[in-house]
């Protein structure tokens, strides 16, 4: 009897749990759609997808999609970059893609203003190989 109630106990929290994180992962992907076409969050093996990826990993668990919807798809904005200019073999790729705030990724190159929109990026001699992303033409301040 005291399994069964243990069990019961069990389901009664992951099946919470489960919706809660759908829900989540439903959140992010709608937000990395309105700055990219969703077959493209949903292609695998382009930048996008990636991108989206890494918005769903543990370097953004901190982040609420409906308070930092907007830092969220700043965030999803870089790694689209990132990943679209083969950012794993750039020169210096910083902190890039980091737990940090994307205002301090790769050497302050990455400037926001005090709202903390992005408004300018600086990836001088990095090597950048690939196309810039249509996401970067979408920043709000940029």
């Amino acid at each position: 009897l005291v399994g069964v109630i243990v069990a019961a106990v069990i389901l009664t929290v992951e099946v919470p749990k489960k919706k809660r994180a759908a829900a989540r992962t439903t959140s992010l992907k709608n937000i990395a759609i309105q700055v990219s076409s969703e077959s493209s969050v949903n292609d695998l093996g382009i930048p996008q997808k990636k991108a989206l990826d890494w918005i769903l990993g543990p370097n953004n668990n901190p982040f609420d999609p409906e308070k930092d919807k907007h830092q969220i798809m700043q965030r999803y904005q870089l790694a689209a970059l990132y990943y679209s200019t083969t950012g794993e073999n750039w020169t210096n790729n910083g902190n890039f893609l980091s737990a940090d705030d994307e205002c301090n990724w790769y050497q302050e190159s990455v400037i926001c203003a005090e709202d903390g929109r992005v408004t300018n990026i600086t990836l001088a001699n990095n090597v950048l190989k690939g196309i810039l992303p249509s996401e970067v033409g979408k920043f709000e301040k940029l």
